[in-house]
């Protein structure tokens, strides 16, 4: 069939497996070894390949690979998050520390505590925007290294599969072969006894065709006396009278 683009790539044992997209289904026999034992776990219209089998202008960027970066950059962020929220609690407590000695030492206080307060609320808002945020990450997360896992279970059944193809075909060559030879010995068994059998076919011929031909020779030698008699007799006859 004629191959459109790669949706996704993952390792495994050293090799990078492909999940190539099925432009046009094709009729005829299998493609190859690698892509019969991957359509079994393959999507409808997709067959797995190795990528050495591919001709691909832009290598694609394995599954744990990618996966792996996006989970650094997760927890980076998630670390980021978290030291942010520290501080803003931090900052949190220290306006509200100030605020309420400012409410008890003196009351002309009043308007900046209430400006302090707005930024407090404003703080809060933020610490919880960016509680959202992280929650969002972590689910994200979760769903990376769920689509991970499902992938390695994938390419483990898939590469059990293909193990299962091999030994059977292997087991198969050494039935044919078996077979194969067993036929050749009956062949040449077959071909001997043929053979054997025309030699001796021949040499009676042989031996019939000799006995004919002395046969033949003694009728000649007889046949010779007899007409060297004659002429004997023609010689020792008188000549006629003349007249």
């Amino acid at each position: 069939a004629e191959r459109g683009g790669v949706l996704v790539a993952v390792e495994a044992d050293d090799d990078v497996w492909c999940l190539v997209k099925t432009a046009v289904p094709s009729s005829g026999a299998s493609n190859g070894a690698a892509s019969d034992a991957g359509d079994a776990t393959a999507p409808p219209g997709a067959s797995w390949w190795l990528l050495s089998q591919l001709d691909v202008e832009d290598t694609p960027v394995p599954l744990q690979r990618r996966w792996k970066g996006e989970v650094s950059a997760l927890r980076a962020q998630m670390q980021r998050f978290k030291r942010r929220s520290e501080e803003l609690q931090e900052e949190f407590d220290s306006y509200k520390s100030k605020a309420n000695a400012a409410l008890t030492s003196n009351a002309s206080q009043i308007e900046e505590i209430q400006r302090r307060d707005r930024q407090v609320e404003e703080l809060g808002e933020k610490l919880h925007s960016q509680g959202l945020e992280l929650q969002r990450a972590t689910v994200e997360r979760d769903r990376a290294l769920d689509d991970v896992a499902e992938g390695k279970r994938r390419l483990q059944e898939a590469t059990k599969e293909a193990r299962d193809l091999e030994r059977a075909m292997d087991r198969k060559a050494r039935e044919w072969e078996g077979k194969l030879e067993l036929e050749v010995r009956a062949l040449r068994h077959d071909l001997q006894a043929e053979k054997a059998a025309a030699e001796e076919a021949w040499r009676k011929r042989e031996h019939d065709l000799r006995k004919e031909l002395d046969l033949r020779q003694g009728v000649r030698e007889s046949l010779e006396e007899e007409v060297e008699t004659l002429r004997a007799r023609l010689a020792s006859r008188p000549p006629a009278a003349g007249g």
